[in-house]
C-alpha cells in the first residue's frame, strides 16, 4: 500500500513492524466505535473526548498488535513494534 494512498475515516494508529517481518499495520476507527470498544477495556462507560478516543484507539492497536507480534516471535520470528503516529 502506498503511504500517500490510504485515506484515514476516522481516528487512526498507524504502528510499524520491525525485524523478520516488516510492514505497517493501520486501525483506523470512527469515535463511535473506538468508544464502545475500549469500554469493556475499562470496565466502564467511557466519556468521549478527543484525547480519550485516541488514547482508546491507541491501546486497542498496542494490544492486537502486541498479541500478533508475540505469537510470530513465539514461532522464531523477531520483531518489534513502534507506533508511528495517532490521527
Amino acid at each position: 500500500m502506498e503511504e500517500n494512498a490510504y485515506r484515514r475515516k476516522g481516528v487512526a494508529a498507524l504502528i510499524a513492524i520491525k525485524g523478520d517481518i516488516e510492514g505497517r499495520v493501520v486501525l483506523d476507527l470512527s469515535p463511535e466505535v473506538a468508544i464502545k470498544s475500549g469500554e469493556p477495556t475499562c470496565g466502564s462507560e467511557i466519556e468521549a473526548s478527543e484525547q480519550v478516543v485516541r488514547e482508546t484507539v491507541c491501546e486497542l492497536a498496542n494490544m492486537v498488535i502486541g498479541n500478533s507480534v508475540t505469537l510470530l516471535n513465539d514461532q522464531g520470528f523477531t520483531s518489534k513494534c513502534f507506533r508511528r503516529k495517532s490521527t
